[in-house]
């Protein structure tokens, strides 16, 4: 496993925060949509928005993923996904 900066693109799409935020934010909205939805078993709801979530970000994380080591935007992005500031 090669080092990477910590502030480079690649850290910020593969490391936290970037994935933790969005997790957070998926585990939210499962906990909502079951207490709303109980008949819809855990593991498709989980399985659904998994999906989804993978779906969204691949576009963006691949586009970034291409922009190389770009520091300056890669504190710009993880500033975006930290919760409370």
């Amino acid at each position: 496993l090669a080092w990477t900066e910590p502030n480079s693109i690649h850290a910020v799409v593969t490391d936290p925060p970037y994935r933790e935020s969005v997790e957070r934010a998926r585990r939210r909205e499962l906990a909502r949509i079951a207490r709303r939805h109980p008949d819809i078993p855990p593991e498709t709801l989980d399985a659904i928005a998994h999906a989804l979530v993978n779906g969204i970000l691949h576009a963006p994380t691949e586009r970034l993923r291409a922009l190389g080591g770009d520091s300056a935007l890669a504190r710009e992005l993880a500033a975006l996904f930290r919760e409370g500031e």
